[in-house]
């Protein structure tokens, strides 16, 4: 079952501003009483029902979500959206991990930071994981301030960690940047990603691991990507793979990137050993789920066949393309099927489709990714829609499939 959109965001509102349940409490009771002329319950029943919210226990009855978003300073209608649902990942609780005394600790460690402990370090790592999968099925948008937010809160500690300390706190860090540095890049903010990936490499290199000194040279590969510069991209790619202390699965992530750098380039032997070195090197990953670091946490076999999709799409072999695209889509969990991230392919597969002279499949398909796309405010999809939608209507202006797409298309700056 998932978690409610709208528990996710009234945690990462809260997250956003730091404050504890405790001091949203105060700031409701505040609230009712200057705005609405009522009185509430007292703090320790209003703390317990806002972690019920936030967990989706129970959802707020009026007058609290007025109220909420008035503390919050956040459209009522926006906050309390009921979909899409956030997917929880098998075997793991999240709602039983971070308990209010764990957040109490949190927040007063940020604002005297010679209260850091190895407990505080650990929430933050809670706090983190959550974050990525609310991303997964909210989009990026919606996170790129809270997550800021926390990189500074979490970056003011490391200022002041030593000792034994460091080491751990460096690494959440880095976890943290490379996060904002995802989110930044995902909604077309490049520069300020490169910039937050630069960060990742100094944490990494100063703490000595070579997973993320990895990722952050893979995760400078895919912005090379996204602007379509397939030198660095196959470069950056390979890079990351040089260090045999690297984890397999993030050498894995680093080969089918660097494979789709030859696809783009029209080498098609090359990009095929690269895509099998990938499943091998996947299957050593499987052997060692537990040598894998938490932030590939999406890493799988389907995300293989996705990208040798992708890969396939940029050779022009469209209909092996469609049909790894369509067996990918087809294997991800129900929940993560209307994520932003499965939109991305969503897309490739209609683009595909159009390539291959299909403008009602090409259209239906797109449709998909158009209601995502809305329910998640991606401005990137949004555009990569309106290109695909400007190309179908080129060629077949008189298709009613087309015409459609076009009508319910998000809007775009």
């Amino acid at each position: 079952m998932g978690l409610p959109t709208w528990a996710a965001r009234l945690k990462a509102a809260r997250h956003g501003e730091c404050w504890t349940q405790k001091e949203v409490a105060r700031r409701l009771t505040e609230a009712a009483r200057e705005h609405a002329g009522i009185c509430l319950p007292g703090r320790a029943s209003l703390t317990r029902m806002l972690r019920d919210w936030e967990t989706g226990r129970a959802r707020p009855r009026s007058p609290y979500p007025q109220l909420l978003a008035l503390v919050y300073d956040l459209d009522e209608a926006s906050l309390f959206s009921d979909s899409p649902a956030v997917p929880r990942y098998e075997g793991v609780d999240y709602s039983e991990q971070f308990d209010p005394e764990d957040e109490d600790r949190l927040i007063h460690a940020a604002r005297q930071p010679r209260r850091l402990d190895a407990a505080v370090i650990g929430s933050l790592g809670v706090i983190l994981a959550e974050q990525r999968r609310v991303e997964d099925a909210l989009g990026s948008e919606c996170l790129i301030v809270p997550v800021r937010a926390e990189l500074a809160t979490v970056e003011g500690l490391l200022a002041e960690a030593r000792g034994k300390l460091r080491t751990p706190m460096l690494d959440m860090a880095a976890q943290y940047a490379q996060f904002s540095g995802w989110l930044h890049a995902n909604t077309g903010r490049e520069r300020e990603a490169d910039v937050f990936y630069d960060r990742v490499l100094e944490y990494g290199t100063e703490v000595g691991a070579p997973d993320m000194v990895a990722t952050a040279l893979s995760m400078k590969g895919h912005l090379a990507w996204l602007g379509r510069k397939v030198g660095p991209l196959i470069g950056l790619s390979q890079a990351a793979q040089r260090d045999s202390a690297t984890s397999a699965g993030l050498r894995a992530l680093a080969a089918q990137q660097e494979a789709r750098g030859h696809a783009l380039a029209g080498e098609a032997d090359e990009t095929d050993r690269l895509l099998d070195q990938a499943v091998e090197l996947a299957l050593k990953s499987a052997e060692r789920p537990d040598r894998e670091p938490p932030w590939i946490y999406f890493y799988s076999s389907t995300y293989l066949t996705l990208q040798r999709g992708l890969a396939y799409r940029y050779l022009g072999r469209n209909g092996q393309a469609v049909d790894l695209l369509k067996q990918g889509l087809g294997a991800l969990a129900v929940d993560l099927q209307e994520s932003e991230w499965a939109a991305n392919y969503i897309y490739q597969l209609a683009f595909t489709h159009a390539a291959e002279g299909e403008p009602e499949e090409a259209s239906a398909v797109a449709m998909r990714a158009v209601t995502i796309a809305h329910a998640t405010s991606s401005a990137r999809l949004a555009v990569d829609l309106s290109r695909l939608h400007s190309r179908l209507v080129a060629t077949w202006p008189d298709v009613q499939a087309v015409m459609e797409l076009g009508e319910a298309l998000p809007k775009t700056a």
